[in-house]
C-alpha cells in the first residue's frame, strides 16, 4: 500500500509495480504475444471492476509423467480451479472427438497459468483455456489475432459472461479487431453495436466453434 498524499491512497498491484519499473516490458511482451500464433497460448480477454479490461494471456501446459491432475499456480481462485477441473472432466469424457487418446490425458498433468502477476478469480476464461488445452495437446498453434471470453458446461456449451464492452474495448487498444464470444451475448452486443464499427466478432454456441476458428 502506497501513500500519495491525501485522498490519494492507493493499493498497488504486482503488474502497476512491473509497468512502473519498466514500462515497456508489458507492452513488448504483450505485442509479441498477439502477433506470434503459439501452441498452448490464448487471448483471453478480462474486465475490472474499476472500469478497465483488455487481454489476458492463458496459458496451457502438459506435464508428462504425471496422473492427469491440474497444477494451479498460487494466483488462482476457486471458481477457476473449478473451471479448469470442468475442462479435463470434459476432454476426459470427448478425448475421441478431438483425436486425442486415453494415455494423454491420464498420463499427463496440465498446467493453467495467466499473464497476471496478481491473484484473479472466474470462469470467464473456460473456453480460452479449454482451446489453450487441446492445442497443448494436439500442438497446433492458436490464431493471435482473436480474443475470446465466454465460460462453457460440463457438454462443452458456451456460457455468458460480463464486462463485454470493457473487455473488447481494452483488448482493441492492443490491435486485437476479431473475437469470438457466447451466442448468449448476442443481444448485449447488437445494442453496442455503434461502438463496436469495424470489428469483427463472432458468437459461439459451443467450443467446438471457437477450436474451428482458432487453432491453425
Amino acid at each position: 500500500h502506497i501513500s500519495m498524499g491525501a485522498g490519494h491512497d492507493k493499493t498497488l498491484t504486482n503488474h502497476d509495480i512491473i509497468a512502473a519499473i519498466n514500462p515497456e516490458y508489458l507492452h513488448t511482451k504483450m505485442q509479441y504475444e498477439i502477433t506470434n500464433p503459439r501452441i498452448g497460448v490464448i487471448n483471453a480477454m478480462y474486465a475490472t471492476e474499476a472500469g478497465s479490461g483488455g487481454i489476458l494471456l492463458e496459458y496451457a501446459s502438459v506435464i508428462p509423467f504425471g496422473e492427469g491432475k491440474i497444477v494451479h499456480s498460487s494466483t488462482h481462485g476457486k471458481l477457476e480451479k473449478e473451471t479448469n477441473k470442468r475442462i479435463v472432466d470434459y476432454l476426459k469424457v470427448n478425448f475421441q472427438k478431438y483425436g486425442l487418446t486415453k494415455e494423454m490425458l491420464t498420463t499427463n498433468n496440465f498446467s493453467f497459468t495467466t499473464s497476471s502477476y496478481d491473484p484473479s478469480d472466474g470462469n470467464s476464461a473456460g473456453i480460452a483455456d479449454t482451446v489453450a488445452l487441446i492445442s497443448a495437446l494436439t500442438k497446433r498453434p492458436i490464431r493471435s489475432d482473436y480474443a475470446v471470453t465466454g465460460a462453457i458446461d460440463m457438454l462443452g456449451n458456451a456460457l455468458a459472461v460480463g464486462g463485454y464492452k470493457r473487455k473488447i474495448t481494452g483488448c482493441t487498444k492492443e490491435g486485437i479487431k476479431k473475437f469470438i464470444l457466447p451466442e448468449c451475448a448476442r443481444p448485449v452486443i447488437e445494442a453496442l453495436k455503434n461502438d463496436f464499427e469495424g470489428l469483427e466478432i463472432n458468437f459461439v454456441s459451443h467450443v467446438d466453434e471457437a477450436l474451428n476458428l482458432l487453432l491453425v
